[in-house]
């Protein structure tokens, strides 16, 4: 199993194509998508938990060591999922899918529920229980098509019609890249 970071980037204004080279460079580094708002990038690192008896704190390390030192990053905001599900196969060939990310706040003790309701979605590939602001995220994929619907409007249908409407939620805030940067092969 992989555990996995969630890093919102907010980089120096006309740096964004050189920062982002230096972040899939490194190794842990799994995706980086460009996002409009805040924030310019959503960061997705990996490690694979049994090649380390310590995973949360080599992420961390390379959060800190690697992520957060690379020149033209402002500030970043990090959350580390404290459980995951994690469908390993893929709706589509990595490359040809989108993806969106799904912050979603839900009602006391319906944590555990809202998870499996996800989980159980076609669209939805991740659900992670994380500490802080929200109490979930969630990751969901679609095809990439040049004819509509188009992906974000195919997010936001998910977002609408299935998982806002899951007994338990409250309120969700939703983040749909512009552009995606995968690397092919996991840590």
């Amino acid at each position: 199993m992989i555990l996995k970071s969630f890093s919102l980037i907010r980089v120096k204004p006309g740096t964004e194509k050189k920062v982002v080279k230096k972040i899939l460079k490194i190794p842990e580094a799994l995706e980086a998508h460009l996002i409009a708002g805040e924030f310019d990038y959503v960061v997705v690192l990996g490690i694979e938990e049994a090649v380390t008896s310590d995973p949360w704190g080599q992420l961390t390390r390379v959060l800190t060591d690697n992520l957060r030192t690379i020149s033209g990053i402002l500030e970043t905001q990090t959350v580390i999922p404290t459980s995951s599900k994690i469908k390993e196969d893929h709706l589509f060939d990595l490359f040809k899918l989108a993806r969106g990310f799904i912050f979603i706040d839900a009602k006391p003790g319906r944590e555990a529920t809202v998870i499996y309701e996800l989980f159980q979605m076609e669209e939805v590939r991740e659900v992670h229980l994380i500490p802080g602001k929200h109490d979930v995220l969630t990751v969901v994929e679609v095809k990439r098509t040049v004819l509509p619907p188009r992906y974000p409007d195919q997010i936001q249908k998910i977002v609408v019609d299935k998982i806002g409407k899951l007994d338990g939620v409250i309120n969700t805030e939703t983040i749909i890249p512009n552009s995606f940067n995968y690397k092919e092969s996991k840590p």
